[in-house]
């Protein structure tokens, strides 16, 4: 069998999805509907890199984000730290349904050892994708902070804005 996502055989993890999801999927429809204009093509979690500074030393993550709005395709980028993470995965528990909370993959563990080290990385690269790739297999959860983390501009949220910003003066 091939190993893959840090551990976990190929033939533990598919069969949970597809049971889990089906499951969610009649949980999360009692719920009302959230904005559609916004579905997510697909997630990618890459280069990591050590970031040092006077008084601490970090690893960040940058989360590629292809999704699509309003007809078109685009991406977002960004750079995030463990810390970001675990803030992401703690409202993503809190917004989870009760009963549906054992499907959620887990979220890294927190190491103080070795944390830099090329293992440590790979495992956080590999269960903040697995964490990713549930989101997007369950839209309906991806509310504003979500995709705040993620990058994901809510047009209709700026066309609002927009909308109810005072008016400049134009200069003269």
């Amino acid at each position: 069998e091939k190993i893959y996502f840090s551990g976990f055989r190929r033939s533990m993890v598919m069969p949970m999805k597809k049971k889990r999801r089906s499951d969610h999927r009649r949980v999360c429809s009692e719920k009302k509907p959230t904005n559609q204009a916004i579905a997510v093509v697909s997630f990618r979690v890459s280069d990591p890199i050590t970031v040092e500074e006077v008084l601490s030393t970090r690893t960040e993550y940058l989360i590629t984000t292809m999704y699509r709005a309003k007809g078109e395709v685009k991406e977002a980028q960004g750079r995030k730290r463990y810390k970001e993470f675990y803030d992401m995965y703690e409202h993503l528990v809190q917004i989870w349904p009760k009963s549906e909370l054992h499907s959620l993959p887990p979220l890294p563990p927190k190491r103080i050892l070795y944390r830099f080290s090329e293992d440590v990385i790979f495992e956080r690269v590999n269960g903040f994708q697995v964490i990713l790739d549930f989101i997007a297999l369950y839209p309906d959860v991806m509310d504003q902070q979500i995709k705040s983390f993620l990058g994901i501009e809510d047009e209709d949220d700026d066309e609002e804005l927009a909308r109810n910003a005072p008016s400049r003066p134009t200069p003269t």
